[in-house]
């Protein structure tokens, strides 16, 4: 259910990256992912 709304997922190494995105307005429902190996759910 929650899955449905992360419109991207980033690996902590990305963060400057989802900031920036997050802050211009094209990716507001990023996901950082401080761990890759587990699973969000």
């Amino acid at each position: 259910m929650l899955d449905e709304l992360v419109t991207r997922r980033y690996v902590r190494e990305d963060l400057d990256e989802a900031t920036d995105e997050m802050m211009r307005g094209p990716n507001a429902k990023g996901v950082i992912m401080f761990d890759p190996k587990e699973s969000v759910s």
